[in-house]
């Protein structure tokens, strides 16, 4: 099994885990690939493409883990990440169970499931694609650096929902929902769900509601002419500009991310306690 290892060095100073990695896979019988060739050479493993790997591990939190799944090539490729970081709702492997674990990921004892992802594309006023991608966790519209109340106007399919005043809106999967629209007071939603939760940040209006589309659905969120230039990011991504006129359609991706699970899922009984540690960091 070749296995890419994608490694964060401000989580992993001196690459002390990710060279435990390399050591443990090769132990295992397995071919550990890391991209930079220096750093490939200093850890004695192979350099290569990640697109080349049978699985792919991050090492860090969850920015690390969501930055892997827009490696191009790997989209296919099943993935787990080790947790270096203050929460890891992604990376469920604790770095003091990494031989262990590593070694049971080797010897094949684990199974695969599918996370739903976001497609979604940007639209000129004319209805041409002017830009398009996807999201494991969500994908934001919001109004950057601007002062002024943002509106949207969001549609749901084919009907006219609302028009939103306030900072934006978060189109999330199930796996985004314990991320930034958790913050905005959206739902918790099981992530092996297939579902679009829609929330607004910080609306300006009297009532305060998420809606949850059925995984078939497409959320269109249209800017009026008269908007000011606002920004789309996806998984928290470089922002992407926005202008008057334009508008955004986001719906179920045809590819699910691949995620390899360890054990029973333990998705409730973990929740509270990294809940209560977003923010904190080591």
């Amino acid at each position: 099994m070749r296995i890419g290892i994608f490694t964060n060095e401000s989580r992993d100073p001196g690459f002390r885990i990710t060279q435990q990695c390399v050591q443990v896979i090769a132990a295992g019988g397995g071919e550990a690939l890391i991209s930079s060739r220096e750093l490939a050479a200093a850890l004695a493993c192979t350099s290569g493409d990640y697109a080349d790997c049978d699985l792919l591990i991050s090492l860090g939190g969850d920015g690390t883990f969501l930055a892997m799944t827009h490696l191009q090539g790997a989209e296919q490729i099943p993935m787990i990440g080790i947790n270096l970081g203050s929460v890891g709702f992604l990376p469920i492997i604790e770095p003091e169970n990494l031989d262990r674990d590593l070694t049971a990921i080797l010897q094949g004892e684990y199974s695969i499931e599918e996370r739903m992802r976001l497609q979604y594309s940007i639209h000129k006023k004319s209805g041409e694609v002017r830009d398009s991608g996807m999201a494991l966790n969500d994908v934001v519209v919001h109004r950057g650096a601007s002062r002024s109340i943002l509106t949207l106007d969001l549609w749901i399919n084919e009907d006219e929902v609302e028009r939103v005043p306030g900072d934006g809106l978060i189109v999330a999967t199930p796996t985004g929902s314990t991320a930034y629209t958790l913050s905005a007071g959206g739902p918790i939603v099981h992530p092996s769900e297939a579902a679009l939760i829609v929330t607004a940040i910080c609306p300006h209006t009297l009532h305060n509601r998420s809606y949850l589309a059925n995984a078939g659905a497409v959320v269109k969120v249209a800017l009026p002419e008269n908007s000011k230039p606002v920004t789309l990011s996806a998984d928290g991504r470089e922002p992407l500009p926005l202008e008057p006129g334009q508008y955004i359609e986001v719906k179920q991706a045809g590819q699910a991310l691949k995620m390899l699970r360890l054990g029973r899922d333990n998705f409730y009984d973990t929740l509270a306690d990294k809940i209560q540690k977003r923010g904190i960091s080591k």
